[in-house]
């Protein structure tokens, strides 16, 4: 049976990661000044322009805010701009999906970083794990809510 433990072990923290990093995503950049938004924001745009779509077509057909909060979490790494909570880095929150920074997608797409839509796949929005993200989050300091804009009923 362990084996099996193991598993479901790795599954979770991959979600738990997941979560933490579409949760700041989403709530810190209330948290930054001005320029510090300007920056994330066109460092978004910037990156979605880099494939085969405008940025403004990645934003309407994404539409919701956990993708679009994995896009600002890449940006606000690539910006300098590092977590609220002192024992996190990015580095440590991306590593799991790490490889997908090298995936060449030249020369559909050159220079577009892939890794916010493969970190979205392990996003669960009503798994323990997030639960437990949002709770390590809020005693840290950042004002999550209860209920999210890509939750489909309210709690």
């Amino acid at each position: 049976m362990w084996p099996f433990d193991r598993l479901r072990q790795r599954q979770y923290e991959r979600r738990y990661k997941a979560a933490v990093v579409v949760l700041l995503g989403t709530y810190m950049i209330d948290r930054l000044n001005a320029d510090q938004r300007v920056r994330v924001e066109s460092e978004v745009d910037a990156n979605l322009n880099r494939s085969d779509l405008p940025a403004s077509a990645w934003r309407r057909l994404a539409g919701r805010s956990d993708v679009m909060g994995a896009f600002r979490a890449v940006a606000m790494e690539k910006a300098g701009i590092e977590p609220p909570v002192p024992a996190l880095s990015w580095r440590q929150l991306f590593a799991p999906w790490a490889n997908w920074r090298k995936v060449p997608t030249w020369p559909i797409m050159p220079g577009f970083n892939v890794m916010p839509t493969r970190l979205v796949f392990d996003f669960r929005p009503m798994a323990q794990a997030t639960a437990d993200a949002r709770a390590y989050l809020r005693e840290h300091g950042l004002n999550i809510p209860d209920f999210d804009p890509w939750d489909h009923a309210p709690r």
